[in-house]
C-alpha cells in the first residue's frame, strides 16, 4: 500500500513538473511572438534616412543615407536634405573630392582658373582639383558657372573619371555616349533616371554615387 502512495504521489510531482515546463514553453512562445509582432509593425525611425524630408520608404533613402554617412553628402543647416533640389556644379566639385578618395589636398592645386570662380568662393580649390584632374571642365569660354545646375551628363562624366572608367568610356565612343554606355554597362545608372541636357537632384545623384559605390 505505500508503495502504491508513493508510485502515486511521485507520478503527481512529474505531472505537475510537466505542467509547469509547458506553461513555461507557452509562455517563452507567446513572448517570442509578441516580440516578433511588435518588430514587424514597429516604425524603423531613421532606419533608411537621417534626414526628417525623406521618408524612409523613399527610393533614395539608402543612398541618402550611405552618402551621408561617407561624408559625400549631406543636409542644410535646417537638417533637412531637400532631395528634390538640383545641385550645383560647386557641390559636385565638393562631393566628387569626397567620393574620390584620392588622398590630395586640394589646396594645393592652386586657384580655380575661372573668371566667374573668385579666389574666396567656398569650393574654388575643390574646382581647381576637379579641372586638373579632368572630373570636371569649364564651359570653354574661361568660365566654370559655379552655381549653374549640375546637369546629368555632367555628373555621369564625373563619377565615371572618378572610377577610372574614362577609357573604357572613350573606347565605347566618347562625350557622351561613350559614357553613358560605360555607365550602364556598370550599373551606374538604373534608377538614376536622369534626363540628357536636365539638372540632376540631390536625390539623383545620391543614387548615382551609392550605385558606384556598391
Amino acid at each position: 500500500m505505500l508503495s502504491t502512495v508513493t508510485q502515486c504521489q511521485n507520478e503527481r510531482s512529474f505531472l505537475m513538473k510537466q505542467q509547469k515546463t509547458s506553461t513555461k514553453k507557452q509562455l517563452l512562445c507567446l513572448i517570442c511572438t509578441l516580440a516578433l509582432i511588435f518588430s514587424l509593425n514597429a516604425s524603423p525611425a531613421f532606419a533608411g534616412s537621417l534626414y526628417p524630408d525623406v521618408d524612409d520608404n523613399a527610393p533614395w533613402a539608402w543612398a541618402v543615407t550611405l552618402t551621408t554617412q561617407q561624408g559625400i553628402l549631406g543636409g542644410d543647416a535646417l537638417g533637412n536634405f531637400n532631395p528634390n533640389a538640383p545641385v550645383t556644379r560647386g557641390e559636385f566639385a565638393f562631393a566628387l573630392y569626397q567620393f574620390a578618395q584620392t588622398g590630395e589636398d586640394a589646396a594645393l592645386f592652386g586657384l580655380a582658373p575661372f573668371a566667374d570662380v573668385p579666389a574666396d568662393y567656398w569650393a574654388n580649390s575643390l574646382i581647381a582639383w576637379a579641372n586638373a584632374k579632368g572630373y570636371m571642365s569649364g564651359y570653354g569660354n574661361g568660365f566654370f558657372g559655379p552655381n549653374d545646375p549640375l546637369l546629368y551628363e555632367q555628373a555621369v562624366v564625373g563619377v565615371i573619371h572618378a572610377l577610372d572608367l574614362a577609357e573604357d568610356a572613350m573606347l565605347s565612343g566618347g562625350y557622351f555616349g561613350g559614357y553613358l554606355t560605360t555607365g550602364i554597362e556598370n550599373g551606374l545608372l538604373s534608377d538614376v533616371n536622369g534626363v540628357i541636357g536636365a539638372p540632376l537632384t540631390r536625390a539623383q545623384l545620391a543614387i548615382l554615387f551609392g550605385k558606384a559605390m556598391q
